[in-house]
């Protein structure tokens, strides 16, 4: 049993990138609509009782409009970003 260093393949070279590198981190204004949904987490901006809205409370119903403002925002934001450079062909 002498197996020795020589005998084992090497692993393969990591294949280079054809085109230029790209930054991890790319800038794009629709990503502060992102921040949209933050709004809800400053207690503050709606811990009052006026207005009322069907009996609820503004503290209740503001909480409960910011989900779907969230998943709106959210959605925008991923269909105005996507490219096929990104994500590649599909």
């Amino acid at each position: 049993m002498s197996s020795s260093t020589a005998d084992r393949a090497a692993p393969d070279p990591v294949p280079a990138h054809d085109g230029p590198a790209q930054p991890a981190f790319r800038f794009r204004a629709w990503n502060l609509l992102l921040l949209v949904p933050l709004i809800s987490l400053i207690t503050p901006v709606f811990n009052m009782r006026d207005p009322e809205l069907f009996g609820l409370p503004f503290f209740y119903w503001f909480q409960m409009a910011v989900i779907p403002l969230g998943i709106l925002c959210t959605l925008a934001v991923h269909l105005l970003t996507r490219h096929d450079d990104e994500e590649g062909a599909r």
